[in-house]
């Protein structure tokens, strides 16, 4: 939790400085657009179990989360539950990060036409479009829930939890 809390500042820079139109970087455009990529998934879960999971499942301004979470209670397990799904993708997006270095350093004359700008466009838009489609089951009732129990620290906090099969399937 300290390191996301520290870190997060830092992904926020590496964003701006690779998307700022006046820079020159000398970088590779697969690599690029992998980092971006990579490091939009890490603040979106960041955020989501900074502001979020944390201070719910901790007790922290319960009667706030309470009310938030029975007012809005599919948006809310929506949220917290798709940060599984942000870590998956956060997984797969850095294996291609090493896929694409280990391209450069293995096969440096053919690494461009590897990962060129239209394959990594197409990677990147099935990710997206993959995370969108996952989450789809989320919407149905039922398929997550919200409890309230009192947590290791002896205070009472609100978990977010996936029912039945949803829960088979998202751990797999």
């Amino acid at each position: 939790e300290i390191v996301m809390v520290v870190t997060l500042p830092l992904h926020f820079r590496i964003v701006y400085v690779l998307t700022v139109k006046g820079r020159k970087l000398n970088l590779d455009p697969s690599f690029r657009s992998l980092m971006i990529n990579s490091r939009t998934v890490n603040i979106m879960y960041f955020m989501i179990f900074i502001l979020v999971q944390e201070p719910a499942s901790a007790g922290v301004f319960f009667e706030f989360y309470k009310v938030c979470v029975f007012l809005f209670s599919l948006p809310f397990s929506l949220i917290t539950v798709n940060s599984t799904l942000l870590i998956l993708i956060g997984g797969l997006l850095h294996l291609f990060l090493g896929l694409t270095r280990l391209t450069a350093i293995a096969l440096p004359l053919k690494h461009a036409k590897v990962w060129s700008g239209r394959r990594m466009l197409i990677i990147f838009v099935i990710f997206w479009i993959f995370l969108l489609l996952a989450s789809i089951p989320l919407c149905i009732p039922g398929s997550t829930a919200i409890t309230i129990n009192p947590n290791v620290f002896g205070s009472i906090g609100i978990e977010f939890a996936l029912l039945g099969n949803y829960f088979m399937l998202y751990s797999v």
